[in-house]
Order: C-alpha cells, then sequence, then structure tokens
C-alpha cells in the first residue's frame, strides 16, 4: 500500500480515513450520524421527493433542454444555464427568489437520472441580487447580496431600514447556515446607503445566466468553498430540512476542553453551542467541516475539540469549507458516475476508469467511495483527469499535503 512508508501517525490516520470511519466513530467517539443530525438537523442527505405517497410519473430517456430550464430528477432542483451546465438550488428560499410566483414548483421539469447525470455540474445558485439579506447563525451581521454571489456586511441597521423599508427589511432575512454562506464571496462593507442600490442589483442579474456569468467571466472573484444541502422553513425536498433543531450536544459523558478567554490559534478545533466543528486557519479564520466523514480524513477523533462560548465563536469570521485530505478516499456525486481522486488545494481529478481505481487504491478500491451531494461539490475545484497510476501518486499526495492552511497557502 502506498502510504506503508509513511509515519505512524499518517499510517494511523490513513487506517482510520480509508478503512474505520464509522468503526471509529462507534468506539465511544461522536457518531457520523448523530453529528449529521445534529449540524443539519436531518439525516444524511440522501436525494429523495419526500412527499409520502408520492409517485413519480415515467420520465423518458431524454428531454430537449434549452437555457433556463428548471430540473429535476428525484431530488434536487437545478438551473440549466446557457453554459451547457446546471446550477442547484440549495434551498427553496434560494428558489422562490428567482421564482417567486412559482410556489409550487410548477415550472420545474423532470427527466431521467441518466439525463441529469450527463449534465456537468457547475455549482450552486446564489440569492437573487437585492431580494434578500443573508445571516448566519453564528455571526451577528447582515449582508447584502450584489450580483455574482458577493456578499456586502451592513452592521447599523437603519442602512437595512432605509434601503428595504423600517418594517420590511427583516422578512427579506435569509437565515442560512456556515455551509451555504460560503458559496458566496465577500464584498466590501455597507457604510451607507449610498454604497448599494436594491433596484441597481435587481436590474443587473434579471436571470440566473447573467448572475453566473458576473460570477464566472471575470466580474467577480468566487469564495473558496460552498454548501450544506438544508433550508430554514416548510420545504417540499425531504433532505431540505425544515428549520434548525439540534438533537442534543455531542456524545454523553464526552467532554471537551472548556474555554477561557479563548484566543484562536492555527489548527484549533472548536465548536459553540452548535454541533458544527471548526478548524482555525493561519488567516486566523474559521471553516466548517461539512461532516464526519471529511473531518476523519484529517483528525483520528475528537479530543482535540474546545468548546468556546458563542460571542468567541462569532469573533471569528468564516473562511469557507474544510475539505478531504489529498489521498485519503475517493469521491463520487450523487448525481455524477464519474470517480474523483482529491488532489491538493480540493481539486478533484476524474479517474479514466475503473482500472485507475485499481491500480491506485487496488483490489478494493471501491470501499474507498464516498458519496457526496452535489452542493458539496463547489467545496473543490475541477483538476485534469487520470489516465493511470503514473498521473496521481496517493502516497505524495497524502505526505505533501503538509497542514489545512499549508495545503491552501494561507
Amino acid at each position: 500500500m502506498p502510504v506503508a512508508t509513511q509515519t505512524k501517525s499518517k499510517v494511523m490516520v490513513t487506517t482510520a480515513a480509508l478503512f474505520g470511519l464509522a468503526a471509529a466513530a462507534a468506539l465511544g467517539y461522536f457518531g457520523y450520524q448523530e453529528y449529521y443530525k445534529d449540524l443539519f438537523g436531518g439525516e444524511e442527505l440522501t436525494p429523495g421527493y419526500g412527499t409520502q405517497g408520492y409517485e413519480m410519473p415515467p420520465v423518458p430517456e431524454y428531454i430537449p433542454l434549452s437555457a433556463g430550464a428548471l430540473i429535476r430528477s428525484s431530488g434536487a432542483v437545478y438551473y440549466y444555464a446557457g453554459n451547457g451546465m446546471r446550477y442547484v438550488f440549495p434551498d427553496d428560499v434560494t428558489y422562490r427568489t428567482w421564482y417567486p410566483e412559482d410556489t409550487n414548483f410548477n415550472y420545474v421539469t423532470q427527466v431521467s437520472e441518466d439525463q441529469l447525470a450527463s449534465i456537468q455540474l457547475g455549482g450552486n445558485v446564489t440569492d437573487r441580487p437585492g431580494t434578500t439579506i443573508i445571516k448566519i447563525n453564528t455571526d451577528a451581521g447582515y449582508y447584502a447580496v450584489s450580483r455574482g454571489g458577493m456578499l456586502h456586511r451592513v452592521d447599523d441597521i437603519s442602512i437595512l431600514e432605509q434601503l428595504w423599508g423600517p418594517y420590511q427589511w427583516q422578512n427579506k432575512v435569509h437565515e442560512v447556515y456556515d455551509g451555504i454562506f460560503m458559496m458566496y464571496s465577500m464584498g466590501n462593507m455597507i457604510a451607507s446607503t449610498s454604497d448599494y442600490n436594491v433596484s441597481d442589483e435587481l436590474n443587473a442579474s434579471p436571470s440566473i445566466d447573467m448572475d453566473v456569468q458576473w460570477r464566472t467571466q471575470g466580474f467577480v472573484t468566487p469564495g473558496y468553498a460552498t454548501p450544506g444541502y438544508v433550508a430554514l422553513g416548510p420545504s417540499d425536498w425531504d433532505y431540505w430540512t425544515p428549520g434548525y433543531q439540534p438533537i442534543g450536544d455531542w456524545t454523553p459523558g464526552y467532554q471537551p476542553l472548556a474555554s477561557s478567554a479563548y484566543v484562536p490559534q492555527e489548527n484549533d478545533i472548536v465548536k459553540g453551542a452548535g454541533p458544527a466543528l471548526y478548524l482555525i486557519g493561519r488567516d486566523g479564520r474559521r471553516y466548517v467541516y461539512p461532516n464526519t466523514k471529511t473531518y476523519f480524513t484529517r483528525e483520528m477523533n475528537f479530543d482535540r475539540v474546545r468548546v468556546i462560548t458563542d460571542a468567541e465563536l462569532r469573533a471569528i469570521p468564516i473562511g469557507g469549507n474544510v475539505t478531504y485530505h489529498p489521498g485519503s478516499r475517493m469521491l463520487k456525486l450523487t448525481t455524477d458516475p464519474r470517480i474523483y481522486v482529491v488532489a491538493r488545494g480540493g481539486v478533484l481529478r476524474p479517474l479514466a476508469n475503473e482500472s485507475v481505481a485499481e491500480a491506485i487504491y487496488g483490489p478494493y478500491w471501491h470501499l474507498k467511495v464516498d458519496d457526496i451531494p452535489d452542493g458539496f461539490f463547489v467545496n473543490y475545484r475541477m483538476g485534469t483527469i487520470v489516465n493511470s497510476a503514473m498521473d496521481y501518486n496517493q502516497a505524495n499526495e497524502w505526505n505533501g499535503a503538509g497542514t489545512f492552511s499549508d495545503e491552501f497557502g494561507m
């Protein structure tokens, strides 16, 4: 095995990451399902329609699509863009910022799973500029959305009142979790009403295609990382869990280190009153672990987790999402048949075929593949195809990554 030449600690981490994630979680640490329930308020993100008793009608193998089509197979809704890619709506609130009149998703066309998988995933749809005010549950600030999915912090409530109305602005607030927050990029702070014009932002992005162009053609630099799959409010999709209802604080008997005037240090792992875990980067920002599968590619257990106050947590700016450790496991999207290896810097490289997977990970390679929801896909960047074992060295990727901060050049 390529990683057998690594240090003892590396071998231990690799063994847990590749073969024993579920087992390690069961040995008195914190279980994957429990963490996932706490973090996202529901079960594992398994695509499904969610309406009890609902049976989808037969779907033709292929339906001609034009730019602007709204499509779904058995789960999430996507926007089919003019560039031929599909962009996922992270929740129903985002959907209705673009289609407020479509309360029953009548605009959505059912397509087959094969057709959906044949369309390359481009990323996530962000809220239409000018329609909502973004707020995350671990940050006291409010953020206005501008073209291309850029956020501008607003600390003065009177500015929000002037922009959206003294009583209307609160109805514009879209609460999101840390993971969803990261599908946006950060812009300048809004210090006065002259810094942001609601009508101008609405007119600048009359369609999702236009907003994608703002984001992808150099007008806006997308921020690193992206979402979880959840919504705050009633939803037609079962894995967009209504509301945030933590089940409890970690596993009974688990006692994280107590906090005392916490000062962020690189590589610390922290949590507040909620269940989410964060890794502190060299840049002083906190990076959220999307799930326990990701966590166990970088850690052996939860012994290093430190509980801090929510005020201390809010004082640490969010930097993005933690990605799988390079060289740990292979990844597969739930709506894409291709298998990817993880390279340094959050780069996914598709494998040419199963023979390449076997050459790199051995005859039991299929046991080392994790499915990830489409929303997590944009935590990563796409790299070149791996045509043979010569194109990807698992041991080099693992050993060469260093810390998370090293890997991303902080």
